[in-house]
């Protein structure tokens, strides 16, 4: 695809239909749409993405399909993600941030509007992720995926008898009764989030002193 110095925020749900609107033009211009007609496409396509979000399989299935070139980077966290984008000229066309990252990227002019007329699956968005607080009208992205964090336990090492809390993880006596063998994700808002929620705290404080508990 034609190197923009701005570049499509989209998610890999709808990536078969992307490929349609990856058709460009020659502009830089920061609120220039990719203009094309669904089905038609202008050369490889450069993914930057979690890793082990989408099968390599059906990397290479949609390559076959659609007769294209896909590659495809990753990342383990939004932070390691977004200065790369942000220094422009990176050369991928489609990144998979979360939606606070993609808020993020949004206000700093990091990526560039979709095409809505070349992305027919956009219709089938469930109204709940329509118009999400991040991107009003899904003007720059597409949601891929949703859920929520929580701890998993191995039975067979804690057993079944045990009080369902982030002390598991936070207080060390608890911890060690069970091992003290610990996995967290590598993404400091999520753990932020859960030590304030372990203190009782709101996960949206303002508190400088609720921050340095929690840090």
């Amino acid at each position: 695809m034609k190197t923009r110095h701005l570049r499509r925020l989209i998610s890999a749900a709808v990536a078969i239909s992307i490929v349609a609107a990856a058709c460009g033009n020659d502009d830089d211009g920061a609120a220039e749409q990719a203009s094309c007609e669904v089905g038609e496409t202008d050369g490889n396509l450069a993914i930057f993405n979690w890793a082990e979000y989408i099968d390599p399989e059906e990397l290479d299935a949609f390559s076959e399909e659609f007769g294209i070139g896909v590659t495809m980077d990753t990342y383990d966290s939004n932070e390691a993600m977004q200065p790369i984008i942000s220094a422009g000229n990176s050369g991928f066309d489609l990144i998979v941030p979360s939606d606070y990252m993609a808020g993020i990227m949004i206000e700093a002019g990091d990526v560039q509007p979709l095409n809505h007329e070349a992305i027919p699956n956009m219709s089938n968005v469930m109204d709940d992720f329509a118009d999400p607080a991040y991107d009003p009208g899904n003007k720059f992205s597409a949601p891929y995926q949703w859920g929520t964090t929580g701890i998993a336990l191995n039975t067979a090492v804690v057993g079944t008898d045990y009080e369902p809390t982030w002390g598991l993880i936070f207080d060390p006596e608890l911890a060690n009764e069970y091992s003290g063998q610990l996995s967290l994700l590598n993404d400091p808002r999520e753990t932020m989030g859960a030590a304030l929620r372990y203190l009782g705290y709101s996960l949206n404080t303002t508190s400088q002193d609720e921050l340095d508990e929690a840090e």
